[in-house]
């Protein structure tokens, strides 16, 4: 996964928040040796490398798994919307001209998303490509939660000759509960580099939040 940037960022005051905690808890572990008549390592000053120890293993808990639990949420410690999961929808390049309506010209695909609180990583398969992301931003304060993306695209094995390898963004806003079963979706648009030349919408469903 690679870092992603967002406008909303409160992440020097989680670290102050994990911090803080962490401190406490390296001090409730000290009470807890002397009380067991236990050795306390390094003496007076065991709160200093407890503490650090203690962080290193919180924030990591924090960052890969508890960080989206709906308690941190609630107290707007973390207001990073989150994109993870699987999703399934579709693609229209500029290459298929007609009605947007018109399915025959849609290519269908698969998109998985893994999101930390400090990383992910967008990953989308075709008919006859792949693509992963290399960097991201999350923008949240003008309208829609957004997330734009930049992607390596490679062909499969078997793709036409016309194929090649390109670079492309992705561009696309989250829309809660707006799915025709209630699923969040994803809607927007995408474009390549000068090589390829193309552009078209994407929409995708969530099938599946992870």
């Amino acid at each position: 996964m690679h870092t992603y940037s967002t406008d909303n960022d409160l992440r020097p005051r989680i670290i102050g928040f994990l911090g803080i905690g962490s401190f406490v808890l390296a001090l409730g572990l000290e009470r807890l040796l002397i009380i067991v008549n236990a050795t306390v390592p390094f003496g007076p000053n065991f709160p200093a490398p407890a503490t650090g120890a203690v962080f290193a293993v919180v924030y990591l808990v924090f960052e890969s798994k508890v960080w989206n639990h709906w308690v941190f949420r609630r107290l707007r410690l973390v207001t990073t919307p989150y994109f993870g999961g699987t999703w399934e929808g579709y693609v229209q390049s500029s290459y298929n001209v007609g009605d947007d309506e018109d399915e025959d010209k849609r290519t269908e695909v698969e998109v998985k998303i893994e999101q930390s609180w400090r990383k992910m990583i967008v990953k989308l398969e075709g008919t006859d490509s792949s693509s992963r992301s290399l960097g991201a931003s999350i923008i949240t304060k003008q309208g829609r939660p957004q997330l734009t993306y930049y992607y390596l695209n490679e062909p499969d094995y078997d793709a036409p000759d016309s194929y090649s390898i390109g670079y492309g963004t992705t561009s696309v806003k989250l829309y809660e509960d707006k799915g025709d079963d209630g699923e969040d979706v994803l809607d927007g648009i995408y474009y390549t580099g000068p090589n390829r030349g193309e552009h078209g919408k994407i929409r995708l469903t969530r099938a599946e939040a992870e």
